[in-house]
């Protein structure tokens, strides 16, 4: 059964927590915010989300799988992510959304 914090994010919550998707477009990384973060509990992934669209489900930010790149990410996919133990995909509840993708990056040295 699933019942990880990222199944509580359905795309309507989502979408009051992160702006729409392409709305970041060519901004300086220092000025990008990066409200909401998702993790694996158990192994590699980490996802830094910038922006999110509720139509698609789908989110795009610094995803880091074995190595980190701006790119896109099915929100749906993650929340159907059965991991071993009953764990799931999480939400990182004690994230500070006023941090920055520049700041992601220097702090996790990418």
């Amino acid at each position: 059964m699933n019942n990880g914090l990222l199944q509580n994010n359905t795309p309507k919550k989502l979408a009051k927590l992160l702006p729409a998707l392409g709305s970041m477009a060519g901004m300086d990384a220092a000025d990008v915010p990066v409200p909401v973060k998702l993790f694996n509990p158990i192994g590699v992934g980490t996802w830094y989300l910038t922006e999110y669209c509720p139509e698609t489900d789908e989110g795009f930010g610094l995803c880091d799988i074995h190595e980190a790149e701006l790119g896109y990410v099915s929100l749906r996919g993650l929340r159907g992510m059965n991991l071993p133990f009953g764990l799931t995909i999480e939400r990182d509840i004690h994230w500070d959304a006023g941090t920055t993708l520049a700041q992601v990056k220097n702090k996790e040295r990418f």
